[in-house]
């Protein structure tokens, strides 16, 4: 009796999901300006310290933090103004 092997490919589906990691600055009115979009959790670092470098200049224009998320998850901010700066009362 001869028996044949057949070659069976099995398909390994990891998680697709790719990061993706976002820095930017907030200002009033929920605008966001100097925006990273990476899927490098390194260059996103990078791009928010670079930022913070630069806190002070922001702040005197009115900006009010920095943020870097993941995913839509918050993982840093950095204050640079009260929150309420810029509402009308």
């Amino acid at each position: 009796m001869l028996t044949a092997s057949i070659p069976v490919r099995v398909a390994i589906h990891a998680d697709m999901t790719a990061m993706t990691f976002r820095v930017y600055l907030r200002w009033p009115g929920q605008r966001v300006t100097d925006k990273t979009s990476t899927e490098s959790r390194v260059v996103a670092e990078a791009a928010f310290a670079d930022l913070v470098k630069q806190a002070d200049a922001f702040a005197a224009k009115g900006a009010l933090g920095i943020t870097l998320t993941e995913n839509g998850r918050q993982l840093d901010y950095h204050k640079l103004a009260d929150e309420d700066a810029g509402k009308s009362r």
